[in-house]
């Protein structure tokens, strides 16, 4: 066996236990931003059937999907620290939860712009 295929085997399970973290932290982070989003809609009154026409499920899923994306910065930005040796636990809560801060930041003002706009 070369050396090569040996560290790769070595060093792969603490990859993937990085990216088995981040994929069970995507489910927290989803309710959270799911919970903001509607406590955020059913803050501000909104004129009647903006949340019931097709516009707003295509907002709230485009919304939806774009966040998830953005939550893979957080998977890219830990294995790569961690590839430098700096990596654990306490980076992935740090990022986890500054990213989190954000993304219920920017939940918050989308909602709200969009009942604002009367949902155009």
């Amino acid at each position: 066996m070369s050396y090569d295929l040996r560290v790769k085997r070595a060093v792969t399970p603490y990859y993937r236990s990085i990216l088995i973290r981040w994929e069970r932290l995507r489910i927290v982070y989803n309710i959270l931003l799911l919970i903001v989003a509607f406590a955020t809609a059913l803050w501000f009154p909104a004129p009647q059937g903006t949340y019931t026409t097709s516009s707003f499920l295509k907002y709230f899923l485009y919304r939806a999907l774009q966040a998830n994306v953005l939550f893979c910065a957080g998977h890219v930005v830990d294995l790569v620290i961690s590839w430098t040796g700096f990596g654990s636990k306490t980076l992935t809560v740090t990022l986890f939860t500054l990213g989190l801060l954000l993304s219920v930041a920017l939940t918050h003002i989308s909602v709200t712009i969009y009942v604002m706009s009367g949902g155009d």
